[in-house]
């Protein structure tokens, strides 16, 4: 019987490395008075941090950085294939059948998100998978062959490029018999942007009949490479509430977005909003936080150069929108920072995001809220900010009315001595109360 041909071509380049710059300590102090020029009276808490950078905009059109890219084909474990470092993406699950006199092939395409999140700087890689099962049934005889192409198209450019060809060898068999194979292709991203993937599988199958037939599928999605962060942020006063009840209202944001508010921010590093800041600090302290919010959104419309301050500046807004239960204003809000931290190409300030737009988009009724929320969870869970990853969970464990779910996440932040875990304990109790059921009236 005559094999197929097989094709299969790569491209390899060295990957380039990404160094962060170490950030100062955060020292406090007490001021007495007033923030900059205003007359409230009291004592303002006030961190001094690190100044919001101002980043420099390039439009100089670059080619696109070289893939490094690898292929297993026959060489994976179906049942142990070695996925440490890797974000792993099934995207077919292609089924062949051989009969007596016929065949079929389903290809059972998988489901893409319109955007994947993963963190590149540490040599993690996209690992993308097809997981592909042969079944030979009595008094039949065939071959086959399953292989993959996988375009990638860069940031900045406008053509998709051939990142990598994977194939399985040629297969055949007859009577009774099954195999059960992946066939993986691994990119790894040279560095931070925002990427498009398509990857085109395709499934040939031939019996002893002379029968053949070849089915075709493409799987293709958004990928923003992010950089790890400096530092995270996991100390329990960083989640800690800072005001409103949105606890008791059974919604968990995760409260690293507000960076203990406007008050923080060093208006000298951005002397156009420096009155505007001001004001959203007064409007903290005094709980109007609508004002505060509308002061924060007129910092926003002069601040277009400084990305970082923007995205700060949008997440505080949020927040404030949330508290104030304006579900719409929150979920545009906590958008426009996740676009902002995006362009930082930080994966901590993605993942906060997400998580908060996640939570506000179910809030409104929008499910699209939940795929946000899995993508904190696949950043965190990268980060190994454990924090964070758990108070994801525990949102959908109250989502989901899950015990057990709610049970591990409450061990997860009391270990951590999160406040958060007083609302869970108070999800648990209610939720393990059993359903009253009605009794029969006596003599009944």
């Amino acid at each position: 019987m005559n094999h197929l041909p097989v094709t299969s071509h790569q491209l390899t380049a060295n990957k380039n490395q990404n160094h962060f710059k170490p950030v100062k300590i955060v020292r406090w102090i007490v001021l007495l008075g007033c923030f900059v020029t205003l007359t409230a009276c009291g004592v303002v808490a006030v961190q001094i941090e690190e100044p919001i950078p101002t980043p420099t905009l390039v439009n100089t059109p670059v080619p696109p950085p070289a893939i490094q890219a690898e292929s297993a084909a026959g060489l994976v474990a179906h049942d142990a294939p070695d996925d440490n470092q890797m974000l792993v993406k099934t995207i077919a699950i292609p089924h062949i059948v051989y009969e007596t006199d016929g065949l079929a092939i389903e290809m059972f395409e998988q489901w893409a998100a319109p955007v994947e999140y993963m963190i590149v700087d540490k040599g993690r890689g996209l690992r993308l998978r097809v997981n592909w099962s042969a079944l030979w049934l009595a008094n039949s005889s065939g071959v086959g062959r399953v292989w993959m192409d996988v375009y990638l198209l860069s940031p900045g450019q406008t053509d998709f490029q051939i990142a990598q060809s994977a194939s399985s060898q040629d297969f055949e068999a007859a009577d009774v018999n099954q195999r059960d194979e992946l066939l993986d292709s691994t990119l790894y991203l040279p560095a931070s942007g925002d990427y498009r993937i398509r990857a085109e599988v395709n499934v040939y199958a031939k019996n002893d009949k002379g029968k053949e037939d070849m089915r075709s599928s493409t799987y293709e999605t958004s990928v923003v490479a992010l950089d790890s962060p400096p530092k995270i942020l996991d100390a329990a006063e960083d989640f800690t509430p800072q005001f409103g009840d949105l606890e008791n209202q059974n919604v968990l944001l995760d409260w690293r977005a507000w960076r203990l508010g406007p008050c923080l921010i060093r208006p000298e590093q951005a002397p156009n909003v420096a009155e505007d800041i001001a004001k959203a600090c007064v409007g903290v302290a005094n709980a109007n936080w609508r004002a505060a919010a509308d002061a924060l959104m007129s910092a926003v419309g002069k601040s277009w150069d400084n990305i970082p301050l923007r995205a700060r500046l949008y997440q505080q807004a949020g927040m404030l929108a949330a508290v104030l239960g304006d579900g719409e204003k929150a979920v545009e809000w906590f958008q426009d920072g996740l676009n902002a931290a995006r362009r930082q190409n930080d994966a901590l300030e993605v993942a906060i995001a997400l998580h908060n737009l996640g939570i506000a988009q179910k809030t409104t009724g929008d499910d699209v809220g939940e795929q946000n929320m899995w993508q904190s969870i696949q950043l965190t869970d990268e980060l190994e900010d454990w924090a964070g990853s758990a108070l994801t969970y525990a949102q959908f464990g109250y989502y989901w009315q899950s015990i057990d779910t709610l049970t591990w996440v409450k061990g997860s932040l009391n270990e951590r001595g999160l406040p958060q875990a007083t609302t869970v304990e108070r999800w648990l109790n209610g939720f393990a109360q059993p359903t009253p059921t009605s009794t029969p009236a006596e003599g009944s």
